[in-house]
């Protein structure tokens, strides 16, 4: 070996990665610009837009121009439209704009901050950020994070619900855990007129869920129990305790604490039931377990991605007696495990 690099292969991927910044920084651009608002269901061109927004048209061409690369605008004879996704949620005018708070959630804020300090959470194993970074009490990351996830987690509810398959001819007591939006106890509760929801979370992240229910008309039925998971009280006799994208924020011996508590909580013959990425043993797939995982350590103490073995064994250390795991949808990077109390 002389040392000679080889002519074939490139820095491209590494370019490639470094430039990943553009796509943040292009859709932030547009949305403090409100570009996606100005377009809207008409098809304008630059300067069209420019003037709405009060920027230059040269700039604004540039902007549109790489939005087309994202996929979030077309453009067809040099007129600009948005595309469906745009339209819906980042539209000001669309009942379903999540603009400001995704981005705030995935593009600013706490998550980037943790960033920041990704090489010193790597040398330490968990995150940087005082006090323990998102799991601090009360902090204003999950009020945001559930207007922003809402529409998925709307999608996602109906499928659970559906798979769950609650019949609506006796009661049921349903313990939501850290239930952030609220749509998946709203869910069940649309699918069993006789079902009672308990949602647990803390204040300023239960007045959305509380506008939710009342949106879905089952505000009647939908209880609030606020304030820190481990030491509110969660009730008892719960026929089913759903945990929905909340076990990856802690590490293990709290997700068995916390498991432990809702095994309590639960009817004789009541069930948990765990939504979110389980990855493979490889922990390589699906996709999104790594980048999920790398979030985490970025913005959280202690927390990960756990795999179906890890989370079997939390739920039989803290007393539960089987787990199956089962797929939310063909196509879905989520994966629902259901375990048995007794």
């Amino acid at each position: 070996m002389n040392g000679d690099s080889n002519p074939l292969v490139l820095p491209t991927r590494i370019f490639e990665v470094l430039q990943s910044f553009q796509k943040t920084a292009a859709l932030r651009a547009a949305a403090e610009l409100d570009v996606f608002t100005a377009i809207g269901g008409r098809g304008l061109s630059a300067d069209e837009i420019a003037t709405e927004c009060g920027t230059s048209a040269r700039g604004m061409r540039i902007l549109c121009d790489y939005l087309c690369l994202t996929g979030l605008v077309q453009k067809r004879s040099d007129r600009y439209w948005l595309a469906e996704e745009a339209a819906l949620y980042l539209d000001r005018h669309s009942h379903q704009f999540i603009a400001n708070d995704a981005i705030e959630v995935y593009g600013g804020g706490t998550l980037a901050e943790g960033f920041q300090y990704l090489a010193q959470a790597v040398r330490i194993g968990g995150t940087a950020l005082p006090r323990a970074g998102t799991l601090a009490p009360e902090h204003p990351y999950w009020a945001q994070f559930a207007r922003a996830l809402a529409p998925i987690g709307a999608a996602n509810a109906r499928l659970l619900a559906k798979l769950l398959a609650y019949s609506s001819s006796r009661p049921i007591r349903v313990l939501d855990i850290a239930c952030g939006h609220g749509h998946y106890g709203i869910a069940i509760a649309k699918q069993n007129p006789l079902a009672e929801i308990f949602a647990q979370d803390w204040p300023p992240v239960l007045e959305a869920a509380l506008a939710n229910a009342r949106a879905a008309g089952i505000a009647e039925r939908y209880h609030t129990i606020p304030g820190d998971v481990f030491t509110a009280d969660l009730g008892e006799r719960h026929d089913l305790a759903l945990i929905t994208n909340f076990l990856p924020d802690l590490g293990p011996a709290d997700c068995e604490q916390l498991l432990a508590g809702i095994r309590s909580a639960l009817a004789s013959d009541g069930r948990a039931v765990v939504l979110q990425c389980i990855p493979e043993d490889d922990r390589l797939s699906p996709p999104n377990g790594p980048s999920l995982a790398l979030s985490l350590l970025a913005q959280t103490p202690q927390g990960d991605v756990y795999t179906y073995r890890e989370l079997a064994e939390m739920f039989k250390r803290a007393g539960f007696v089987r787990t199956e795991v089962r797929e939310l949808g063909p196509s879905l990077r989520q994966h629902v495990l259901i375990a048995d109390r007794n």
